[in-house]
């Protein structure tokens, strides 16, 4: 009884029915504004070579602004009432908005991402007659080596989270309390990177401010199909912070759902 109170995938599915029917006409205007507007930016910046990289940049702070426009019935005191009386727990309640905004929102905009580039293709090749770079993926996904690559992404998932909790915190002038205090968080994780590696590897000779000659230390090495990577100090303690800095922040924002249903 006590798993059916916490989650029920019948009426699970029924919370997320009732989510698409009544938003159906605003997702739609989104997926269709968002198409459009990268077309148009996409445009902008080709002449007869497409960087691909920009535009999928491009594509990801879009989704941001997505990600960060969930549980749009908080920004209401009345909605907000409606949307916590619905017949379904709190756990319910936070996974439809992840499975809505965060899962289904990069699923749709790289769906995005992928027409928009091709339609482009399509265009420069046939009314041009040129010849445009090939699209890949593996050379989209990838930021230069692996390991770099792996840390860019875990620190973009863990600021995409954020921006999906942060919106229970705020009501008032929610876009700018979220712009400031990321910036905060951004720079207390770097500082904290800073403190640490300061205290635990020394550089006698270094002037703590304007000297980022920082020690390194290689703590760990791994295989990855036929290359070899060494994580010193520094990239291990990006990699916990942030890895750790995402599930944080989902965990917050459960808790503040629940706290705003009792």
């Amino acid at each position: 009884m006590k798993m059916h109170a916490f989650f029920s995938f019948s009426r699970f599915v029924r919370l997320l029915a009732c989510d698409l029917q009544l938003n159906f006409k605003r997702y739609l205007l989104t997926v269709v504004g968002g198409l459009i507007l990268l077309f148009v930016i996409t445009a902008m910046n080709t002449s007869y070579h497409i960087n691909y990289q920009s535009i999928f940049w491009i594509t990801l702070l879009l989704l941001g602004v997505i990600i960060g426009c969930s549980f749009p019935e908080m920004s209401d005191k009345k909605t907000t009432a409606n949307y916590l009386m619905l017949p379904a727990s709190n756990f319910e309640k936070y996974l439809s908005q992840i499975v809505i905004y965060i899962l289904g929102g990069t699923f749709i905009f790289m769906l995005l991402f992928y027409i928009d580039v091709h339609l482009m293709r399509w265009i420069l090749q046939t009314r041009h007659q040129v010849h445009v770079n090939i699209f890949e993926w593996k050379n989209i996904l990838s930021m230069g080596g692996y390991k770099f690559t792996w840390m860019i992404w875990v620190i973009i998932i863990s600021v995409g989270c954020y921006l999906f909790a942060v919106r229970l915190f705020f009501r008032r002038y929610a876009v700018v309390k979220t712009a400031f205090s990321l910036v905060i968080l951004i720079l207390l994780a770097l500082c904290s990177i800073a403190v640490w590696l300061r205290l635990f590897y020394p550089c006698p000779n270094c002037d703590f401010i304007g000297d980022l000659n920082i020690p390194h230390r290689i703590v760990f090495r791994c295989h990855i199909g036929e290359g070899i990577y060494s994580f010193d100090n520094e990239d291990v303690l990006t990699l916990v912070i942030f890895n750790v800095s995402w599930i944080v922040f989902l965990v917050l924002g459960y808790f503040k759902l629940k706290e705003k249903q009792s």
